[in-house]
């Protein structure tokens, strides 16, 4: 993935993106509001033209900072959203494999048990903060941890 495409994946760096617009636009009406200050002290005036390019140019900031503060709102909701399925997917996946397990009974599958207990409490401390951060691929202790999870629920069926 090129940087580029990093940053049009990432809800962050909208988010950044569209501060510095704001920013931007900030600045061009504090300027703007100078500049007809120091023409009105001094008399002087501009003509139509060129007051109908700054207008253009002040309207087209104001565009481009409301489009990208919504592509951050946008981008920011569809991430989230992504991350929630991602999370009620694996506690889905934990509370089959829990009910799982209770059917071979407690002697067959404490060891398991607490394979699973330590993998769940990986995904909340590791996998769940990487998700939140755009790491599509996730920790590789969880995935280590899930190895052994599903070894030793294979010796038990």
């Amino acid at each position: 993935m090129s940087w580029f495409e990093h940053f049009l994946t990432s809800a962050s760096n909208w988010q950044v993106f569209a501060v510095l617009i704001t920013v931007i636009v900030s600045t061009g009406t504090l300027l703007a509001a100078v500049v007809y200050n120091v023409m009105r002290v001094t008399g002087t005036e501009l003509d139509q033209r060129s007051r109908d390019y700054a207008q253009i140019v002040y309207l087209g900031l104001f565009a481009l900072a409301a489009l990208m503060m919504t592509l951050s709102t946008l981008e920011a909701r569809a991430s989230i959203g992504k991350v929630s399925t991602k999370v009620k997917e694996e506690g889905f996946t934990l509370v089959h494999l829990d009910r799982l397990l209770m059917h071979y009974g407690p002697e067959r599958t404490s060891e398991a048990r607490h394979t699973l207990s330590d993998y769940a409490k990986a995904v909340i401390a590791e996998d769940w903060p990487l998700m939140r951060q755009g790491a599509p691929d996730g920790s590789p202790h969880v995935y280590r941890i899930a190895r052994a999870a599903q070894s030793r629920l294979g010796r038990i069926a």
